[in-house]
């Protein structure tokens, strides 16, 4: 399995990393928290918990002699356009306003998603399209866990600096 970016929530054990270090890709989530922050170099993404239900699926699946190959391309279903990410964290999460990225810098996508082949992905671990995390709930989730291991950092006496993620 290949997948595109990953955000969503970190697992239960999730160890907190060292203050103003890497938070894996969810480092983009968290660049939309910050008026300078900028944006990825692509659009498509995967939720990290079905990134998670492929990995198991896969190791449960038919055997290639049946299947094919197994190899495939994960990516959401849903197309991200960052304006709407935005708006969506605007409205839902009004506390984080003043910290939001300015829209005028989303760049143009060529695509808002990967060109995926969603019933090979079926065919291979038996997992449908609408089995997706839905893209609301993966930016929120998200934001909450960026949020929540920023308060941790604070609670811990350091100063939470917002970085811009490595393409």
């Amino acid at each position: 399995m290949n997948p595109s970016f990953l955000y969503g929530p970190f697992a239960d054990e999730f160890l907190l990393p060292p203050a103003n270090s890497g938070i894996s890709t969810n480092d983009h989530i968290q660049n939309l928290l910050s008026p300078n922050g900028t944006f990825p170099s692509s659009a498509s993404y995967t939720d990290v918990r079905d990134a998670a239900k492929v990995v198991v699926r896969a190791l449960e699946s038919p055997p290639t002699s049946v299947v094919g190959r197994k190899r495939i391309v994960l990516s959401s279903p849903y197309g991200l356009d960052f304006r709407k990410a935005i708006d969506l964290i605007r409205e839902k999460r009004p506390e984080l306003r003043e910290r939001l990225v300015g829209v005028e810098g989303v760049p143009v996508y060529a695509r808002d998603r990967a060109p995926i082949d969603f019933g090979r992905v079926e065919e291979v671990v038996g997992m449908k399209r609408e089995e997706f995390v839905p893209l609301e709930e993966t930016i929120l989730e998200a934001v909450d866990a960026v949020v929540g291991v920023e308060k941790a950092w604070e609670a811990l006496g350091y100063e939470v600096v917002v970085t811009k993620p490595a393409d």
